[in-house]
Formats: C-alpha cells, structure tokens, sequence
C-alpha cells in the first residue's frame, strides 16, 4: 500500500482513513463545517449552518445568498487536475450560480438545469438533470491529451479541447447564488481516467468517502503503482491494471483489467494483455527477445529463433512474433526500442496505439518513486504519456514529479518534462540514442534530481531486439555444441538399442 505522509493528520471535525489518493489536494466533507480533511489545512469560511443529508454524513445547504470561500489553495491546475462533488439542486433554478470556482476555471449550475463548465473560454455542458435528485458530478483534465471531460454519475456526458492551463490564482469559491445541497468537494493534482471516476461515484454513492479503504462491497480500494486498481506482484510493490510489468521484471507479468496477474512464461492470457484472440504482430507483453505463442487455445512467452531487426518487410517481422512499425517502416522486439517521437502527426502522438507514451524508451521511471537528495519524489504512472508540441512539430514524452510527503501544497516541490528522442536503426543488437528535455520546476525543485529523473540533455548506445537467448556464461557457440552433443547422443543411443 502506498500512503502518503500529508494524510496520516488527525482532525478535530471530519477524519477520513489513510487510503486517499496521493494527488488529494483539498476534501470538504461538509460534515458540520468547510473544513478540509485531507490535511493541507484549506480550510473554508462562510459554512451556512444546518444538519442536512446527501451523502457520508452531514451536507452544506445553500439558499442562494451564501457561499463557502476557500483561501488560494495553490496551483496545480497547471499539469492535470480533478473535480469532484455531489450536487442537488432544491427547486426552480432562479438564476446561473456557482459550484466551484477558482480563477478561470468555473462549474456552473444554469437556468436551464444543466451543468456548464468553462475554463478560458472553453465550454461543457450536461444533459437536463432533474430537480431534488442527487448527482455525482467530476471534470478532469488530461495534461497529455489535452482533453477536458464532464462525468455526471461516473460518465462522460461531453469533453472539450483545452490545449493548456488558464489563470488559477484566487480563492475558491463554492455555492455563490445555488439553492440546494452539495457534499463531498474533492481537488487533485492530477487527472482521473474513466475507472476512477466511476469507482468515486460508486464509493460515495454507497455513503463512503472517497478514502474508504474497504471499498466498494467491503472489498479493499488500496492502490497499486500509482492507480486504485491493481495487482500486487511476487516481487513486491504494485502493478495498475492493464499494464504490463517494465524495470528488473520487463515483460514478465502483465495485470488484466479485473486485476489478475498472469505470468506471461505461463500458458494464459497475459502475453495477448488479457485477450482470448491474438494475432501475430499485435502488442504484446513478454521479456524481451521473446513472443507471445500459442499453445493449444491459450499464450504464453516463448523465445524466438530470428531476430526482429533483420526483418525488412511486413510480412516477415510479424510471421516471427514481432511488431511491424508502419510508420517508420520498422520490425520491432515490442515497443521498448521506440519513443513517442516515432509518430509524425498530432493524431497518432495523441492517440498512441503503440502505447510508447507508457512502455517505450524513457519510461522506465513511470509509475515509481525516486529518491533524491534526501526526499522521496512521485512519478504517477498517469502523469506519463505522449504530448504533441505544436510548434516544433514533434511529438514528446512527458511526465510529472512531486514531493511523495509534504505538510504545505503550496510549497510541494514538483516538475513537469518533456523529451524529444532521436533514436537510430537496430545495427547488430545496438542502436544510439540521444534526447534534449525540457522541464519546468515548481517551489524550488532541485535541479540535480532532473538528472536522477533522466530529465536532462544526453545520449547513450543501448542493446536492441535482444539475442534469442540470454544466459550468463552461455555463448551462442556453447549453445549450438550442446544442441549437436545432444542430437549425438540420442542417434547413437537409439543405434545402441537396435544392435541389442
């Protein structure tokens, strides 16, 4: 389980487990007063009284005259964020009014008995939603694809291009002119994906908070490598859902989307990422040098006897387990020899069906801590992803890091880079690789742990494709003589039980 520091604080009013997510930056619970439970003290002024109920306790009513304000609670709506809240609207909307604001980012409740949102100009709106009818409502913003989403009760009802953060100074403001009830406000620092939004509305829809360490049905929402669902691995830490395992244990695992682990070396589904049908050339999750090989209805990892870098046509590289790159007319041992930087175009950066944004060159910190000059430093496995650069015409890498324990959000220490690769052809195993970043640091981000992070200028030859079999001390000559020691043995031996 992976805790964070910020949330082992004890409170006076509304106390919440140590489960919540690491990105919470503020929680009213609105159970008796605005005060914030996530333990970075945001706390709210102008509470309008009362003991009312929507969901987990008690719920801040509003008459239209009164609203909760919250001093500047930092900003990082810069790099991804989530919103998230209950709302019930009591009787005929009179006016527009304000669930939250903060700067230019405001959610509205309209005459019209629909939620807008609108950062910059950029506008969202729902469906018609019914009066005295509670409804989960959360906008997220996705840093990498730039995409702005409104889910009502755990969907999607509409998205927007936002193509970068707008003016976050200033208090928040909840509740300006709204007649009704709202309960369960919730910041990040980062964007939810679709699992976790519908898992937040499930929870609190049942009155859990969001923290609820038993989850949905008494079962456990601890999270895994950065995401509430997961897989716990033999080796120990976690593994998110639909991921295959990278670092010392490359390929070796893979966890499917109802959070089972399979051995990718064992016959199962874990080399096909979790499918019944797979076709030579399609992704794949296995070690590297090896394919994913059917056996009797089922896959497993089994290693080849070519390599994939000397295949010259579609054709052969994938009749051998490998992946054919059609855009740079490559065959490939999977993806990990490539970066975002293959794709040439917005829509294939931003859609990433290779998904080099998660398991290519540069990755490999994804998804991990790292320890530098004395402080333990977070790089989700959400924050990493491909991100088109408009005006350089390329497509980058582009991740994020902050402090894993800190008392104050606005004096987190975090930073956010993005890396173009110029990587060569696979010559004999090898190929050069050499890469310029860019970085912006937050609250005084120490630049020599940009270097730990790999967030820096540099170069490097690395191996490439991978031999067909890797053993220590066991070289390819060793190999064929054993084949050809043993192939004797079995002729002469079979000669032997003929003459007698």
């Amino acid at each position: 389980m992976f805790l964070v520091g910020m949330f082992l604080v004890s409170f006076v009013g509304a106390v919440i487990p140590d489960d919540c997510d690491y990105s919470m930056e503020a929680y009213w619970k609105f159970d008796g007063d605005a005060t914030d439970s996530s333990g970075n003290n945001h706390d709210g002024s102008g509470w309008p009284g009362g003991v009312y109920v929507l969901k987990d306790g008690n719920a801040a009513n509003f008459d239209g005259g009164d609203k909760i304000i919250i001093p500047d609670i930092g900003n990082f709506f810069q790099g991804g964020f989530a919103v998230e809240m209950w709302v019930q609207k009591n009787g005929t909307p009179a006016t527009d009014s304000v669930l939250f604001k903060k700067g230019d980012y405001l959610i509205e409740y309209l005459v019209n008995r629909t939620i807008r949102v609108s950062v910059d100009g950029v506008n969202v709106n729902s469906g018609v939603l019914e009066l005295g009818v509670p409804y989960y409502v959360a906008l997220v913003w996705e840093p990498v694809s730039r995409a702005l989403v409104l889910y009502i009760d755990g969907s999607s009802v509409g998205s927007v291009m936002l193509s970068s953060p707008s003016v976050y100074v200033g208090n928040v403001e909840i509740g300006g002119g709204f007649v009704g009830l709202m309960d369960e406000v919730a910041v990040y620092s980062r964007a939810f994906n679709e699992e976790e939004v519908e898992l937040h509305y499930v929870l609190s829809d049942i009155n859990k908070n969001y923290c609820d360490a038993s989850g949905v049905g008494g079962l456990s929402m601890t999270k895994a490598d950065f995401n509430i669902a997961g897989c716990s691995l033999p080796t120990g830490g976690g593994l998110a859902v639909d991921t295959c395992s990278r670092r010392e244990i490359d390929g070796e695992y893979f966890c499917d989307n109802d959070a089972y682990l399979w051995e990718t070396r064992e016959s199962g589904y874990g080399c096909s990422l979790g499918l019944t049908s797979y076709t030579l050339g399609d992704p794949f999750c296995c070690p590297a040098g090896m394919f994913c090989n059917e056996t009797s209805g089922v896959f497993r990892c089994d290693y080849r006897l070519e390599q994939c870098y000397n295949q010259t046509n579609e054709a052969d590289c994938m009749a051998i387990g490998c992946v054919w790159l059609s855009e740079e007319g490559i065959c490939a041992d999977g993806t990990r020899d490539y970066s975002c930087s293959l794709y040439d175009n917005s829509a294939e950066c931003l859609s990433d069906v290779w998904r080099l944004g998660k398991t290519g060159i540069g990755t490999e910190f994804c998804g991990s801590y790292v320890d530098c000059g004395d402080t333990s430093y977070t790089i989700p496995y959400d924050s990493c992803g491909c991100r088109w650069d408009a005006d350089s015409g390329i497509c980058e890498l582009y991740m994020e890091a902050s402090e894993t324990y800190y008392d104050n959000s606005t004096a987190k220490k975090w930073f956010s880079c993005s890396k173009d690769y110029n990587i060569s052809e696979c010559v004999e195993g090898k190929q050069d690789v050499s890469w310029t970043s860019a970085s912006i640091v937050y609250n005084g981000f120490p630049a020599i742990c940009l270097d730990v992070m790999g967030c820096s200028d540099g170069t490097s030859t690395r191996m490439c494709g991978e031999p067909i079999v890797r053993l220590p001390g066991f070289g390819l000559f060793a190999l064929f003589a054993s084949v050809i020691i043993i192939g004797l043995y079995y002729v002469f031996r079979d000669r032997l039980e003929i003459r007698f």
